[in-house]
C-alpha cells in the first residue's frame, strides 16, 4: 500500500496526494476528503479561440504546440513560486497555495501572478500567413475555504475512463469566476480578503472594481510599475 501511494505521487497535485490514506483492509490505498485554506489562482489565456481559427489548417497538432509551449513558461514560473497545480480546465489553469498562514500563501500567489503577467504575459506566435498573433492572460486570485476529494467509480463505464476522478470545490471557487472576469488581458484581479492579507509593507497596490456581478474587485498591480 505505502509503494502505491508514493507511485501516486508524481502524478497528481500535492492536494490530491493529500487525499490518500492507507486501506489496511484491501491492502491498497484509498482516499479520503481534505478540506483546507487555500489561496487559489485562475490563470486564463485570451486569443485562444483566434490562434485556433488561424492555425486550423495546420492541424490540431500546431495549436497544441503553440499552447502547450505556452504553458509550459506559466508552468515554470508557478513552480519558482512554490504553486500547487490542480487542475487544467480548456485554456485555464488553476493552482493553490497552502502554506503555514493565510498571510503567506495570499502574498506567494500575489507574487506570481505578478512574475506571470511580467516574464509570458504576451506570447507572440507567427502563424501559416506571416501574421502574428498573441496570446495573453488574465489572472484572478481568492483565498477561502478548499474542498478536495477523489471520487472512485464502482465499474468504469468504458475501458479508457479514469478509475478516479479529482474533485475540488468550496466557498473559494464560488468567487473566482467573478473575480477573473474582472480581469481584462494582462491584469490580475483579486478578491477583498486577498488584499486584506498582504500588509502595507507588500509591494502591491491595489484599485476598486466592481465586477460584473455587482461584487467589490480589486485590481493588484506592482507598486514598481
Amino acid at each position: 500500500a505505502v509503494k502505491t501511494a508514493a507511485a501516486i505521487a508524481p502524478f497528481v497535485s500535492k492536494l490530491t496526494y493529500r487525499c490518500v490514506v492507507r486501506d489496511e483492509l484491501a491492502s491498497g490505498v484509498a482516499f479520503q476528503p481534505f478540506d483546507v485554506d487555500a489561496a487559489v489562482m485562475f490563470v486564463d489565456i485570451s486569443g485562444y479561440s483566434r490562434m485556433a481559427a488561424a492555425l486550423a489548417p495546420q492541424g490540431a497538432h500546431a495549436l497544441a504546440e503553440v499552447v502547450n509551449a505556452y504553458f509550459s513558461l506559466i508552468l515554470d514560473t508557478v513552480a519558482q513560486h512554490g504553486g500547487d497545480i490542480m487542475k487544467f480546465a480548456g485554456d485555464a489553469v488553476m493552482i493553490a497555495w497552502t502554506l503555514k498562514t493565510a498571510a503567506r500563501s495570499a502574498e506567494r500567489a500575489c507574487r506570481c501572478a505578478l512574475a506571470l503577467q511580467a516574464s509570458c504575459g504576451r506570447h507572440d506566435v507567427v502563424v501559416g500567413s506571416g501574421d502574428k498573433l498573441t496570446l495573453r492572460m488574465h489572472i484572478g486570485i481568492t483565498f477561502g475555504l478548499l474542498k478536495t476529494s477523489v471520487l472512485r467509480p464502482r465499474q468504469a463505464a468504458t475501458p479508457v475512463m479514469p478509475r478516479a476522478f479529482y474533485n475540488v470545490g468550496g466557498p473559494t471557487l464560488h468567487e473566482i469566476g467573478a473575480v477573473l472576469d474582472a480581469a481584462k488581458p494582462g491584469e490580475v484581479c483579486v478578491s477583498k480578503r486577498v488584499a486584506s492579507l498582504c500588509d502595507d509593507a507588500s509591494p502591491f497596490v491595489f484599485s476598486a472594481r466592481t465586477a460584473d456581478d455587482g461584487s467589490d474587485i480589486l485590481l493588484m498591480e506592482s507598486r514598481a510599475m
